[in-house]
């Protein structure tokens, strides 16, 4: 799993914004949250290029498993990354948790 999420974020970076990036945004999310334990594992050893990939979905994660886990990933990663995580980010993946 950890390589082929690798290879999709390699992919997310080279693409331009103006293409469509939705089925990308569902695949990766399929893809850490199959297995919560090993997506957290992968997304805490992300480089922090990495991790500004996977910004793009903290809220679909995190309303997709309402993890108080994933909240606390999210803070240790500000703290190892504060100029890629935001609060911004941590706030509104709280708040997607509590969506149904």
């Amino acid at each position: 799993m950890k390589s082929e999420i690798t290879k999709l974020l390699k992919w997310r970076k080279s693409v331009t914004e103006e293409e469509p990036l939705k089925d990308y945004w569902r695949t990766l999310t399929d893809m850490i949250t199959s297995n919560e334990e090993q997506g957290f594992e992968i997304m805490k050893e992300a480089t922090e290029d990495e991790v500004y990939y996977l910004s793009e979905i903290f809220e679909d994660i995190s309303g997709r498993l309402k993890s108080e886990k994933f909240i606390s990933l999210l803070k240790e990663l500000k703290e190892k990354f504060p100029d890629t995580v935001k609060d911004d980010d941590i706030e509104l993946a709280k708040a997607a948790m509590k969506k149904k």
